[in-house]
């Protein structure tokens, strides 16, 4: 595990999952059509519980001003600034239950936020960061 420190919020636009894990695809699919996938921004996808124990997974990239998302018709929220315990995943296509594994690990951390989400910040195209806010 690392500490990953993000120095500012990040608004991020996605694409909500209808259901998880089989609505992923399909949100991943129309974030990339209209974003397609470069270095120019990050992709950040979250995910987290509701009051039915379901997860509300949605698929996401930062908005790089502040208006993008309004012209792209999509819904943001705020990654908050702050420590983030991580657990990188090299090639998470080989073996995308790696993911989820990390997340359990992540989760058993007493010092993880437990309003924050599960981040997963894919940071190049075969790797991927999982990461949890630590509290302030």
């Amino acid at each position: 595990m690392e500490t990953i420190h993000l120095d500012n919020d990040i608004t991020i636009m996605y694409i909500q999952a209808v259901s998880f894990p089989e609505g992923l695809p399909k949100a991943y699919e129309k974030l990339h059509a209209l974003l397609p996938f470069g270095e120019e921004r990050k992709f950040i996808s979250l995910s987290c519980m509701d009051a039915n124990q379901s997860i509300i997974y949605r698929a996401g990239a930062e908005a790089l001003h502040e208006n993008e998302a309004t012209e792209f018709g999509l819904p943001t929220l705020e990654l908050k600034k702050g420590r983030y315990l991580s657990i990188t995943i090299r090639n998470f296509m080989e073996d995308t239950l790696m993911i989820g594994q990390a997340f359990q690990t992540l989760m058993q951390d007493p010092r993880i936020d437990p309003e924050g989400y599960c981040v997963e910040w894919y940071f190049n195209d075969p790797d991927v960061h999982c990461m949890i806010r630590l509290m302030d």
